[in-house]
């Protein structure tokens, strides 16, 4: 057997690309169909609830559920709106790197120029995209995790005044952590900065 040696340079370069926030950001995102998919799940079990001694007893918690749920999705939109800055971003970095240069020196400084920009203005900001969707994926899986256990305690025969209430009180940790989730979503949505979009 014929084996090949591996340029370190290359080996590092891979090594790079797996840890890249770029590549982050796009296995983030393709996490998020299958997230969606449970979400929307757990939405259309919880819908076809019709106890209402459960749904009577669940009032007071709903709202906090439901604000949580909001709380991640503005996330979500915010990483949204600053993916597509960015991406206004590199389309202007690759027009100024297409412009002629006269010299080998000139096109050489414009080269460096473009890859020190791209990776400080475009990639690096990338990370902090990816790790809003991760974060809302989180939270909209715990959000999906609730809603569940209360369609599937729906499912319960007898359900009265007593054990309804004692259902939602049972709630009440994961409520609370969801809710604290979710206000630190809230935060870092707020201290989300516009991406250095200059291409000087």
């Amino acid at each position: 057997m014929i084996r090949f040696a591996v340029p370190a340079s290359l080996v590092a370069h891979l090594a790079l690309a797996q840890t890249s926030p770029l590549t982050h950001y796009r296995r983030a995102a393709a996490s998020l169909a299958e997230t969606n998919a449970t979400v929307a799940q757990a939405q259309k079990k919880f819908a076809s609830c019709r106890s209402g001694k459960l749904q009577l007893a669940f009032t007071s918690t709903l709202p906090s559920i439901e604000g949580a749920r909001r709380a991640f999705e503005k996330r979500r939109r915010q990483a949204e709106s600053n993916r597509q800055a960015l991406e206004a971003t590199r389309l202007r970095l690759e027009e100024a790197r297409k412009a002629k240069h006269g010299s080998a020196e000139e096109r050489e400084a414009s080269e460096q120029h473009y890859a020190t920009r791209y990776a400080a203005d475009y990639e690096l900001p990338m990370e902090s995209i990816a790790e809003a969707i991760d974060d809302y994926r989180s939270g909209m899986i715990e959000y999906a995790a609730l809603v569940s256990r209360y369609a599937e305690f729906c499912q319960t025969k007898g359900i009265t005044d007593a054990s309804a209430h004692g259902f939602v009180t049972s709630l009440s940790a994961d409520v609370s952590k969801l809710l604290e989730h979710a206000e630190g979503a809230k935060v870092r949505s707020t201290q989300t900065s516009t991406p250095d979009v200059s291409t000087r």
